[in-house]
């Protein structure tokens, strides 16, 4: 059971690579294809995102009728195939190629990842193992961009090297990790494609509405740093590796946590997340930024772990899958939405771009606050 625990934590550590790894790179990447426009190189983050969503749902409807270590052993061989075969490419066709069968193969593992939780424990365990495998996938996010940083010291190819952890993560799922055939429901009513029930929807919205909102940080914060004339690029490297620790802490406590406050983790989170930008946008300062981005990491360190905790708690078996390729799904998209949203609020509200969409963030993410304590105020019986 030990090897199964370790297996299922390990598929946590493969999806925040998607784009990890490659943003070292793409100075290195447009050096090497000198043809290809700007706008298309930044293709190469956006296409996983948009491939990753279509795979994620189709895998939710997939889990209905194969069994899903099948399905995962597929995807895993997708997100292999992809991330180290864009290292040996030769055109930016065929780079973007690969780039988006990284993104399919992300798509199928991404749900999978808190699905196999949701089967091999019951609900006393749930907490804890979830955020376990998040916590897990911040240990790949602080040191897998150094290492592929490294070996892009050598050569930028050797970078996608770092790919090759799906090989690592194949042999341990495939050994430790039994096959359960899918139970399918004959009782007479005719199911949905995909699973967009409440259950499903409200924790999707809410991981949206906290994505589009977040990737403003990774987006900017290296020339905020240069604008601001509080650091260098790696400063923003080590405090975005400052942040991702302290999501890894949060997640560590996060089932006793859980097991106290329940859900108004949502509020609290949205709290955290609301004074970090509010801080780093006030103060122009390298401590600032670092408090700010520690008060991020640990609202990333509650907020992650809750949502696919609580549709596994209000889905019945045979929709979590589905409901967590929602969740996936809604991910993929805020990343993606992200940097068109901030654009256009930016242009319409007449707003220093980086800094404005720092303070548009936090008051966002205090109206979000505001709304989500409202909400859980009107659950609780009057005395």
């Amino acid at each position: 059971m030990k090897l199964t625990k370790t297996a299922i934590l390990s598929i946590s550590t493969l999806t925040i690579l998607m784009n990890a790894a490659i943003v070292p790179l793409l100075s290195s990447i447009t050096t090497a294809f000198p043809n290809a426009s700007t706008t298309i190189i930044k293709m190469s983050l956006s296409l996983p995102a948009l491939t990753s969503i279509m795979f994620s749902l189709l895998t939710g409807l997939l889990a209905r009728y194969i069994p899903k270590k099948i399905l995962l052993t597929g995807g895993l061989m997708l997100y292999c195939l992809g991330g180290i075969g864009a290292g040996f490419t030769t055109s930016i066709e065929g780079f973007l190629v690969l780039r988006a069968l990284l993104g399919a193969g992300s798509g199928v593992i991404a749900p999978l990842a808190s699905d196999f939780i949701a089967d091999f424990y019951d609900s006393s365990q749930r907490a804890k193992m979830i955020g376990y495998s998040n916590s897990a996938a911040n240990i790949t996010g602080i040191f897998m961009p150094i290492i592929a940083a490294s070996l892009a010291a050598i050569n930028w190819r050797f970078a996608f090297g770092v790919y090759m952890l799906g090989f690592v993560v194949l042999a341990l799922t495939w050994f430790s990790i039994p096959i359960i055939k899918p139970v399918l429901v004959n009782d007479g009513l005719k199911r949905p494609i995909f699973v967009f029930t409440p259950a499903a929807l409200r924790p999707a919205f809410s991981i949206f509405f906290l994505v589009l909102l977040f990737y403003t940080i990774p987006s900017n914060l290296s020339v905020f740093v240069k604008t601001e004339g509080i650091g260098s690029p790696s400063t923003a490297a080590l405090v975005i590796s400052i942040s991702t620790f302290s999501s890894m802490v949060l997640n560590l406590v996060f089932a006793p946590i859980y097991a106290r406050v329940k859900d108004w983790i949502l509020p609290i989170g949205f709290f955290f997340c609301a004074l970090g930008f509010l801080i780093i946008t006030a103060i122009a300062s390298l401590a600032a930024l670092v408090i700010g981005e520690i008060l991020i990491g640990i609202a990333l360190g509650l907020l992650f772990p809750y949502f696919p905790l609580k549709i596994i708690e209000k889905t019945s078996p045979e929709e979590t899958t589905g409901a967590l390729a929602v969740l996936s799904s809604a991910f993929s998209i805020g990343m993606f939405l992200s940097p068109i949203f901030f654009s256009g609020a930016t242009t319409l509200l007449k707003i220093d771009q980086i800094r404005g969409e720092f303070m548009l963030a936090a008051i966002l993410f205090g109206i979000g606050l505001l709304v989500t304590s409202a909400s859980i105020m009107k659950k609780i019986p009057a005395a």
